[in-house]
């Protein structure tokens, strides 16, 4: 997948979005998994604040989710952000 500027794969080549780039190592540190289970976003590391769009670009609550594909977007406890896409089933 074309990469920008500000974006790496992690291990389960998930695409990492970072606003500073002294923060690329730590995100990669934090093996930050997000999950949906029984409809409900699930991170497994503290987050300051969670997001979830759906595929049209749509903010959705983060629980009471139903099937399809969301984007997630995280900001960390140390301010750098992820964004992340996850499928419900």
């Amino acid at each position: 997948p074309r990469l920008l500027k500000n974006e790496v794969l992690n291990a389960a080549q998930r695409r990492v979005s970072f606003t500073n780039f002294d923060s690329v190592e730590e995100i990669a540190s934090q093996d930050v998994q997000v999950t949906i289970e029984e409809g409900a976003v699930r991170v497994n590391v503290p987050v300051a604040e969670l997001q979830v769009y759906d595929m049209i670009g749509r903010l959705v609550p983060v629980t009471g989710l139903t099937a399809g594909a969301y984007v997630v977007r995280l900001e960390l406890q140390d301010g750098s952000e992820m964004f992340t896409k996850v499928v419900a089933k």
